[in-house]
């Protein structure tokens, strides 16, 4: 079973093809005794023909090619025995001059190929590449140019091996479009189509060839036809072995077929099939070797790309550097795409792998300078947030510390930032310049007002909640309503885009209603505008005179969230009524808090049409509250009364399916500095707000957490 090679497309420049023609120009002036002796063999005039497409001359100059060289296809296999060698002697080529191929070492790695496109630019040049004699040309060039590629193939002719390597169409259909496959022991490159038309199936090849044969073609293993994948699906429970799908070579199978054919005798038989054998062994070990070599090649390609793009951004770094942009270049990968808008542009062009040219600096130079004036006012942004942040951090950051510790236990209070945009506070952080020190009790006043400030934060914060609980029936129409209404077991919210229940306080907690604050986007000038590199600097200060402004400014570099859930937060009105119904059953009263509920978490039973049985015969199910509250629905009567029938716990504790009453698991906890929710709180509280240990397990113990996990409960078949 041989593979396949996908090949890449490569570019033959021009300006190549016409630094080779004077070369072999004056190879041909060498060569002119053998011209002689051709032109004298060729009649004197010929009938004018038309002109010839593409693919005609592709293919005469590969015709000239076998004629002058390659014998034909009836004596392949005596070729491979190496009958060919006499045609490449020194004697029919003659003497050369001294230093006849040190052109060679000086011309592209691909010469090979452009060798087969200047052979076919004439018939003057076809016939001195294409002839025996020209031999020495080619196997010179690929010694000199690429000494690791293997040996031609002793099946093959030079020509021809520099057209299986480095040819950049199919050998078939002569497109160039599309992906390309070398079969390297058919000596053929093809593309998709062509490779299922050259290679058939055991079964479809043209004739009957005996079985003998199968080692010693060459075969693949293409992709499947619309009608055999529509074959596979019919037979989805057979078992498709992979010989099933195998493809092979159909002009070596013809061609060994009719050798095969013409050796009589069993012995010269079993003679003839071991000497296929082996050179078919040398065939795969030539095209393992290829397959290396164009592995190598790759790499090496590979390595020259990523050396061509460092020396691409080291030039363009002193180019920048001579102009005075060399710190903006050093930081611009610390800044992100919306702080910097030509970067999406300017950054295609910093990591091409091609060369930087006078011409090609000339067109990207207005650019760079516009993205590095994007980068140094960027540089100037985040000094100063980092500035003022690390000053909210000292004077504030201890207050605000032994503040949080004194309150109970998961306490709901604001955000550092929050605090410093106070109206005491924030003038004085501002007023005084950031690279001197605040005075001193400058804002003891300020600091001062943070419970009031709190209290009020969380006021407001509770009344948003309370909107919604007046959309309820019973609490419809008032206007005063106690804040111990959040906490009932029959008030429990949810998220429209994770489909969460949640009950008061973790509301307050949940991922979905947090969101950064986003700094405006800077506005991409289209205008290509000349620039003065004298003039090229622009201020980070911000426009704004405002209180707060440059608190505001660097509050997207503080990594501080908001609790904005937006439209994303709604209360569920079916768990509201169908838990009323269920403390009125229990005998409890509706203004049991949640905590206690769910401590109790009794076992349910789901008696309206929220819970239909899957089967005609009825069958009692009972579960956990805390489950059997998810499947509530709104009934269309509003008639809630007999929802659920309360089931004692003795009676289920011995079932299948009964689990013990689990508290949930806490995973994340919210940081009351920045009203982030982390994974390593400690770590988080150590690294960004600079606690000490003993702070850290103090602000452990006040943290509001949500429940990482709930409990899934299973329904309990009812006797």
């Amino acid at each position: 079973m041989s593979g396949r090679v996908r090949r890449e497309h490569t570019f033959t420049p021009v300006r190549t093809l016409f630094h080779l023609l004077p070369t072999f120009l004056q190879l041909e002036s060498h060569s002119s005794s053998i011209y002689a002796e051709r032109k004298q063999r060729m009649p004197s005039q010929s009938a004018p023909t038309r002109a010839k497409s593409k693919r005609a001359k592709i293919e005469q100059s590969d015709a000239s090619a076998s004629k002058l060289i390659l014998p034909t296809e009836d004596s392949r296999l005596a070729l491979s025995h190496g009958t060919l060698t006499g045609a490449m002697s020194q004697k029919a080529l003659g003497k050369q001059p001294e230093h006849t191929f040190n052109f060679f070492e000086e011309i592209p790695l691909d010469i090979l190929g452009e060798l087969l496109q200047l052979a076919r630019t004439t018939k003057r040049l076809r016939e001195l590449l294409m002839s025996s004699s020209s031999t020495v040309y080619w196997k010179t060039a690929r010694q000199v140019i690429a000494p690791e590629m293997p040996p031609c193939p002793e099946g093959l002719s030079e020509p021809q091996y520099a057209n299986l390597m480095f040819s950049n169409h199919c050998h078939k259909c002569f497109q160039e479009d599309g992906d390309l496959f070398m079969h390297v022991e058919a000596y053929v490159q093809l593309c998709d189509k062509c490779s299922l038309e050259e290679f058939k199936r055991w079964k479809e090849l043209p004739e009957e060839v005996d079985g003998a044969l199968a080692e010693l073609i060459p075969a693949t293993s293409e992709k499947l036809t619309a009608a055999e994948r529509k074959q596979a699906w019919e037979k989805a429970n057979a078992h498709w072995r992979s010989a099933a799908r195998t493809r092979f070579h159909v002009k070596t199978a013809l061609s060994l077929h009719k050798e095969y054919k013409k050796v009589r005798g069993a012995k010269k038989k079993a003679e003839w099939l071991e000497n296929q054998k082996a050179l078919w062994q040398k065939t795969e070990e030539h095209a393992t070797a290829c397959r290396i070599h164009f592995q190598d090649q790759r790499q090496k390609e590979k390595q020259r790309e990523r050396k061509t793009r460092i020396q691409r951004r080291i030039e363009i770094k002193g180019r920048l550097d001579a102009l005075g942009w060399r710190e903006e270049y050093d930081y611009m990968g610390r800044c992100s795409p919306q702080e910097t808008p030509s970067a999406e542009l300017m950054m295609k062009a910093l990591y091409t792998e091609y060369e930087l040219s006078e011409e090609e600096w000339e067109s990207l130079k207005d650019g760079m300078i516009q993205w590095m004036q994007e980068v140094r006012a960027t540089r100037e942004y985040h000094q100063r947030s980092q500035k003022i942040l690390q000053r909210i951090k000292d004077k504030i950051g201890p207050t605000y510390l032994a503040y949080i510790l004194a309150q109970h236990p998961n306490p709901i209070v604001p955000s550092l930032m929050e605090v410093a945009m106070m109206d005491g506070i924030a003038a004085h952080l501002e007023a005084t310049p950031l690279d001197e020190e605040l005075p001193e009790g400058v804002l003891d006043a300020g600091l001062a007002k943070i419970p009031e400030f709190a209290a009020n934060w969380k006021a407001n914060l509770e009344q948003s909640l309370l909107n919604l609980v007046r959309a309820l029936p019973d609490y419809a129409g008032k206007e005063e309503i106690s804040m111990d209404v959040l906490s009932y077991a029959s008030i429990m919210f949810s998220c429209r885009r994770c489909e969460k229940l949640m009950a008061y306080p973790t509301v307050l907690v949940h991922a979905c209603f947090f969101k950064d604050y986003q700094r405006p986007k800077q506005r991409k000038n289209n205008k290509k505008e000349s620039l003065n590199v004298a003039e090229a600097t622009t201020s980070a200060e911000p426009q704004s005179t405002k209180v707060g402004a440059v608190i505001c400014d660097a509050l997207p570099r503080s990594r501080t969230r908001f609790w904005q859930p937006d439209t994303l937060l709604y209360l569920k009105e079916d768990i509201y009524h169908h838990t009323n119904s269920l403390l009125d059953r229990r005998g409890l009263s509706r203004t049991t808090p949640a905590e206690v509920l769910f401590s109790l978490n009794p076992y349910v039973q789901g008696l309206c049409r929220c819970f239909p049985s899957s089967t005609r015969k009825p069958e009692r199910k009972a579960t956990r509250w805390s489950q059997a509250i998810k499947a509530c629905r709104r009934h269309r009567s509003d008639d809630y009364e007999g929802c659920f029938d309360l089931i004692e716990t003795t009676v289920v504790e011995h079932m299948p399916g009964y689990r013990e009453n689990e508290a949930p698991a806490y995973w994340y906890s919210l940081c009351p500095f920045c009203h982030t929710k982390e994974w390593h709180f400690s770590n988080h509280l150590i690294a960004c707000h600079n606690l000490t240990p003993g702070e850290v397990t103090a602000c452990q113990q006040h943290a509001l957490r949500e429940p990482g996990r709930e409990v899934a409960y299973e329904y309990v078949a009812l006797p």
